[in-house]
C-alpha cells in the first residue's frame, strides 16, 4: 500500500464494485465499501498520515471480518480454523485477535457449541472416541477442550454392536472368518478400540457353523462351474481351492467339501 504523507488532499473518489479508491493526487489508496460508509470522505478533504493509516486498518478489519462471517455462514468453524484461514490472508495478530472478539460476541464462534454440533453428528455416524478425538483436533479442537469430550465403554460397545450388526445383512456372501475380519477393520476406521472391537464382533456374531457350511456349499457350485470350462484335473482343484481360500473359509472345511464333491463325482 503506498504511503501517504500528512496533510494529502483527497482529490478523487472513485467507487469500485467490490472496494473504493481514494486518490491524494497521483497517490492512491483502496479502502472497503464498508469503511467508505463508515467514514466521512469527500473530495477536498484533508487527512494527515495517521487519519489515513487508521483509514487502512479499519478497511482490513471490514475485508477481513466479512471474509470470516461469509466462512461461518456456510459452515461452523472452531476458533482455531478461523484464526488459520485470516492468517492466510496475511493478517496481523493484533488484528486477528479484534475479529475474534467481534466474531465471539456476536456468537459466530462458539468452540463449545462446535464440539456439540460434531459430537451430534458423530452420533449419527456411530463413530468411535479415536475417530472422534481425531476429527476434533483436525478441525481445531485441543488439548483442554477435548479433556471435557467424555467416552464411557458401554456407549461404545453399543455404537460398535450397532455397527457390526447393521453391516453385518450386507456380509452374507462372506464366510464368518472374512466377515469377522472386514467387521474388525471397518470398527478400527470408525475409531473403536482393537480390543474392544474384537470382543463386539465375537459376541455379535455368533451364527455360524450351519451359515458357515451353506455358504461355502453355494460358493463351490459358482467357482467349480465357473472354472470347470477353463481347467480339469489337479490344475482345476489348485484353482477351486484358491479361490476358495480368497473368500475366507478355511483350509480344513475346503479340503472337505472337495472330497464329498469328488467322492459324490465318482
Amino acid at each position: 500500500m503506498p504511503s501517504v504523507n500528512a496533510g494529502k488532499i483527497i482529490t478523487k473518489i472513485k467507487i469500485n464494485k467490490n472496494d473504493v479508491s481514494l486518490y491524494f493526487g497521483k497517490k492512491k489508496i483502496v479502502i472497503s465499501n464498508d469503511a467508505y460508509l463508515l467514514s466521512y470522505l469527500y473530495v477536498g478533504k484533508s487527512m494527515s498520515g495517521k487519519e489515513i493509516s487508521a483509514l487502512v486498518e479499519t478497511s482490513k478489519m471490514a475485508k477481513l471480518f466479512n471474509y470470516a462471517t461469509s466462512l461461518l455462514k456456510k459452515a461452523r468453524y472452531s476458533e482455531w480454523k478461523i484464526r488459520e484461514k485470516l492468517y492466510a490472508k496475511e493478517a496481523k495478530k493484533s488484528l486477528v485477535n479484534s475479529i475474534i472478539k467481534k466474531l465471539k460476541e456476536i456468537d459466530l464462534i462458539n468452540d463449545a457449541a462446535f464440539i456439540e454440533d460434531y459430537l451430534g453428528y458423530a452420533e449419527e455416524k456411530g463413530y468411535g472416541k479415536n475417530r472422534i478425538l481425531k476429527e476434533l483436533q483436525e478441525k481445531g479442537i485441543f488439548s483442554q477442550q477435548l479433556r471435557r469430550v467424555k467416552f464411557s465403554e458401554s456407549s461404545e460397545r453399543k455404537k460398535a454392536r450397532e455397527q457390526v450388526l447393521k453391516n453385518d445383512v450386507k456380509m452374507t456372501r462372506y464366510s464368518f472368518d472374512k466377515r469377522k475380519q472386514r467387521h474388525y477393520q471397518h470398527l478400527l476406521a470408525c475409531g473403536f478400540d482393537s480390543g474392544l472391537a474384537l470382543d463386539v464382533i465375537d459376541k455379535a456374531i455368533t451364527d455360524k457353523p450351519k451359515q458357515e457350511q451353506e455358504n461355502l456349499k453355494k460358493d463351490y457350485e459358482r467357482v467349480f462351474h465357473r472354472l470347470t470350462s477353463k481347467y480339469e484335473g489337479e490344475e482345476l482343484k489348485r484353482r477351486l481351492f484358491t479361490s476358495l481360500k480368497n473368500k475366507g473359509y478355511r483350509y480344513h472345511d475346503i479340503l472337505k467339501i472337495m472330497e464329498e464333491k469328488n467322492y459324490a463325482d465318482d
